[in-house]
């Protein structure tokens, strides 16, 4: 658990530190106390916009001087996906982060990659990590997205009954 806290922590910190070199106009200042950057994330799935805005609370409650103002939008799955498609080959109204589904992240890779590369991101992390879940997010040695969810999987099985059977 610590490690997915960790890693959806390292997104918004990824996106939060892109959006300010790249000279956004996301930024304002917050209560005075510092900047706050608005960081739009489009999931498909309700808990992750909440696990994403605790994690963002989180960055808050540690950062004073640099928030992270995070509007979590859910669509539909299917919606969601398309939508993002257009934004990226329309080249408007892309979120700053997305919750892409890891079996429609390969329509997101085909000719002009419009996501940021995450290199200096990931690669310092992968012995910390499932590389492989990461290699899913690449293609020509750059890494375009961040896992931060492995599901469990457990198999139960009757072991009187596979016993029996030889």
């Amino acid at each position: 658990m610590k490690k997915l806290v960790l890693l959806g922590t390292v997104l918004i910190l990824v996106m939060s530190t892109f959006l300010s070199g790249c000279g956004s106009n996301n930024s304002t200042e917050a209560d005075g106390t510092g900047k706050s950057t608005k960081l739009v994330f489009w999931t498909f799935n309700e808990l992750h916009g909440k696990f994403m805005s605790s994690l963002a609370e989180q960055w808050n409650a540690n950062n004073p001087k640099d928030q992270i103002e995070l509007l979590a939008e859910t669509f539909p799955y299917d919606d969601m996906h398309n939508k993002l498609l257009v934004a990226y080959q329309s080249g408007e109204g892309a979120p700053d982060l997305s919750d892409i589904e890891i079996s429609k992240f390969p329509n997101y890779l085909k000719g002009d990659i419009q996501m940021v590369e995450l290199n200096g991101i990931v690669e310092p992390e992968l012995d910390n990590v499932v590389e492989s879940r990461f290699d899913i997010y690449s293609k020509n040695g750059k890494y375009y997205g961040i896992d931060y969810h492995v599901g469990a999987a457990v198999i139960y099985y009757n072991k009187e009954i596979l016993d029996s059977a030889g």
